[in-house]
């Protein structure tokens, strides 16, 4: 087909996680004594121990958890789950998504674990393990704690658990004459501003993807998806790499100038990933495309996807069925993709709710039925069905798998100067592996004035205080290396837009409110606005910074006009002398300023401004969140421990280093620790809570290193990068291999094998471990 266009209960909370420190205290106790539990576990009857749990009655605890907390979901199917050969829970599959994982005898407590938004094969197999093994157990550790009243006090819950199974049969139902879908998102600006452009202007994102998107977002599914898709269009390679974090509880019912653009971009970024999976054909007065059902459910994690037409007599039952079962459903109009949610109370069963996927223009009920004329477009009743629309579950799922790990990650956003104000911002990072490995982000502020934090892919930038100037490094890494990129951000009491393009958002609380945006602009620029409507819809003036009028205005549709550099005031209103706009519920407005060229820059208006920059200093090491590898690449002037890392001791976890034998420092316990100076030439573990850099000041380091047969941990006191054939020309021969830890990922250097070797920079300030074939001083 192608188109055109937890808590277990009120009585007893936290019994989940006391049962769990009861079994762990058990499994401790018993470490020693496994081998003869096992053994007693054989000659004991299983049926002494616990009562067996039956299928239909874990179904029925299953239910009345689904109840207790008021989840409105069904039970998909139920499997028993076996472990070394004996079953020990049953997993209950729930749809949409999510699992209950019931215990297989009430010894126990009946819920050992549960997700609402993920499958029980989603979780990292090791994980999945402990459970199965805690699962299996206690069985085991009740031969030697018979005495505990186990059974007794988890029979209670049971019972509770199994008292009211159906409670929330009501709260699951449909009720008709309502929708499910609460966006009204559209085609055009933003929904499509991370769609390719044709000379300058966004393509629109087409209706398969608007209609996709939206059913997506209802189902708030993947949390991550697998997959590179690539294709070409118009003589470009379009690429989009599903492996990436989705935000769904950030992106909005309508994307409108009352929205930051960081969710606007969640998205257009959504869009634009669909539309690369349908290999669209993207243009401007429309976007064609097919819907590559396989592709998606692989990609998205969602189960096959199943199509009826609308001649098969289980047509009309179909859709009832699915959005029953609070699932939407797509429908195939001839040369159009809407979403159906909902179905009139009338006795027909043929009125169904659409969604039209034009900002929430025409969305009703239809009679499917017959001919539909809606917005000008005639619809004849030939349609079809795309049911079944569902997070996978199981062996359902079939994402797919990394394809190499050679190719280093790629930081997607273009990251230019910014400027904020008191306020801060956010800021959507795309970041991908081209080969769809996991990419993890971190991030660095040069100065204490601006706090740069990161959430999954959202970077946040607070002033702790404004009129300062400072440098932000946003950093990427998977298996296959490392990207960075580096930004300055300008912090202000006021604000001040600074770009070549640049978009301006607000939302009148009334129509006689004005608001006002100071911006630098220079020669000859485009000033255009949206509200959501097919014109304008408002008025927009410009003025000098002191509020004379620069354009002779009011415009009320996109100009052009050519600006003397200077800081002018852009306002926008639904008022104009007596002329206005109605005040209605689209009130929120989006205007986009675009510049022919610009040489100003945020650094020259700092500088207007005389504010000083602060940016990273030559030699700063950068440590990010979790384990890191490093040396020093000076001789601190005070080698004690605590003085070299006390501008970062808030955030260091331990310090360990290798001298022979391990050395520790906890900055928690410093007396406990056997680490107490840190010495150019060693190398060093550190742990840290979150990132941060390092600067190291102090003389040069000394030229040589002595090493001992083994493993040896040290730095690199050059203070230049080389290849490691010429860093270790000066013991070549004398050792074995030389392995180094950056940004996540082991690196290897073998003399006799160079070709397939990953270590291909020594570079000053990183630790590695040398091992060595004999005594010898290695000269840098």
């Amino acid at each position: 087909m192608f188109f055109t266009d937890i808590n277990m209960m009120a009585n007893g909370k936290g019994i989940i996680k006391e049962r769990h420190k009861e079994m762990v205290m058990h499994i401790r106790r018993l470490t020693n004594y496994l081998f003869m539990a096992a053994l007693l576990f054989v000659l004991l009857p299983v049926a002494a121990l616990s009562a067996p749990v039956s299928v239909n009655r874990a179904e029925t605890v299953a239910k009345g958890f689904l109840n207790h907390i008021n989840a409105p979901f069904t039970i998909y199917s139920i499997k028993e789950i076996t472990y070394n050969n004996r079953p020990v829970a049953w997993l209950i599959n729930l749809d949409p998504t999510g699992y209950i994982l019931v215990a297989y005898d009430d010894i126990r407590v009946p819920v050992k674990g549960y997700s609402l938004s993920s499958g029980f094969l989603d979780l990292p197999k090791g994980y999945r393990e402990i459970l199965l093994q805690e699962l299996e157990l206690p069985s085991l550790l009740t031969i030697n704690d018979s005495s505990s009243g186990a059974e007794t006090a988890n029979s209670s819950f049971w019972a509770f658990l199994e008292a009211h199974p159906d409670k929330n049969a009501a709260i699951q139902a449909y009720t008709p004459d309502t929708f499910l879908l609460t966006t009204s998102w559209g085609q055009a600006y933003p929904y499509n501003s991370m769609n390719p452009q044709i000379n300058g202007d966004y393509t629109l994102t087409g209706c398969v993807q608007t209609a996709i998107a939206q059913l997506m977002r209802y189902h708030k599914h993947p949390q991550k998806g697998s997959g590179v898709f690539t294709y070409t269009w118009n003589s470009q390679t379009l690429s989009t790499v599903i492996n990436r974090p989705f935000n769904w509880d950030i992106m909005p019912d309508i994307a409108n100038g009352s929205v930051p653009r960081y969710q606007r971009d969640e998205v257009a970024a959504l869009m634009r990933d669909i539309g690369i999976l349908n290999r669209a054909n993207f243009g401007l007065e429309s976007t064609s495309t097919g819907f590559r059902t396989t592709e998606f459910a692989r990609a998205f994690g969602y189960a096959p996807i199943s199509t009826m037409s609308i001649s098969n007599a289980a047509f009309f039952s179909t859709i009832k069925n699915e959005i029953d079962n609070m699932r939407p459903v797509l429908l195939s109009m001839p040369g159009h993709l809407v979403v159906t949610d909902g179905y009139a109370s009338d006795s027909s069963g043929k009125k169904i709710h659409l969604n039209l996927g034009w900002d929430g223009s025409y969305d009703n009920y239809y009679f499917l039925d017959q001919t539909n004329v809606i917005g000008g477009y005639s619809f004849e009743p030939n349609h079809m069905i795309y049911y079944n629309l569902r997070p996978c579950s199981g062996s359902e799922c079939s994402p797919y798998t990394p394809t190499s790990t050679g190719a280093p990650p790629v930081i997607n956003s273009p990251l230019p100067d910014t400027i904020i104000d008191a306020n801060g911002t956010t800021i959507y990072i795309e970041a991908y592996d081209p080969n769809g490995n996991d990419v993890t982000l971190s991030v660095l502020s040069s100065c204490d004035d601006i706090e740069a934090v990161l959430d999954s892919n959202l970077l946040t930038l607070t002033p702790i205080e404004t009129e300062s100037f400072c440098e932000v490094k946003v950093q990427a890494q998977s298996a296959g290396g490392t990207a960075t990129k580096t930004f300055n951000t300008l912090s202000l009491n006021n604000m001040i837009y600074l770009g070549a393009e640049t978009e301006l958002a607000g939302e009148w609380a009334s129509n006689y409110e004005t608001d006002e945006f100071y911006i630098y602009l220079s020669g000859a620029t485009t000033i255009s606005g949206t509200r959501g409507y097919a014109n304008q819809a408002f008025f927009t003036w410009v003025e000098s910074e002191n509020g004379v009028t620069v354009v002779a205005g009011p415009y009320e549709q996109t100009f052009t006009y050519s600006f003397t550099p200077n800081i002018y005031r852009i306002n926008a209103s639904l008022r104009y002398n007596y002329s206005s706009y109605k005040h209605d519920d689209k009130n929120s407005y989006i205007i986009n300023v675009r510049l022919s060229s610009l040489d100003y820059t945020v650094s020259d208006l700092a500088t207007d401004l005389g504010i000083g920059f602060q940016d990273f200093s030559e030699g700063d090491l950068v440590l990010s969140q979790g384990s890191n590898l490093i040396s020093l690449n000076k001789t601190p002037l005070d080698t004690s421990i605590t003085y070299v890392l006390a501008a970062i001791s808030g955030k260091i976890k331990s310090v360990w280093g290798f001298n022979g034998t391990w050395q520790h420092f906890d900055p928690l316990k410093p007396e406990l620790s056997d680490l107490h100076e840190m010495l150019p030439g060693k190398g060093y573990w550190i742990d840290m809570s979150s990132s941060a850099y390092l600067n190291v000041t102090g003389n040069s380091p000394p030229a040589t290193i002595d090493l001992s047969p083994g493993w040896n941990l040290v730095g690199y006191n050059s203070d230049k990068i080389s290849t490691p054939g010429a860093a270790f020309s000066t013991i070549t021969g004398k050792y074995h291999s030389v392995w180094s830890f950056m940004n996540g990922a082991w690196k290897y250097y073998d003399p006799l094998n160079t070709g397939t070797s990953t270590l291909t920079e020594i570079k000053p300030g990183e630790g590695y471990w040398i091992n060595m074939k004999e005594s010898c001083i290695w000269a840098q």
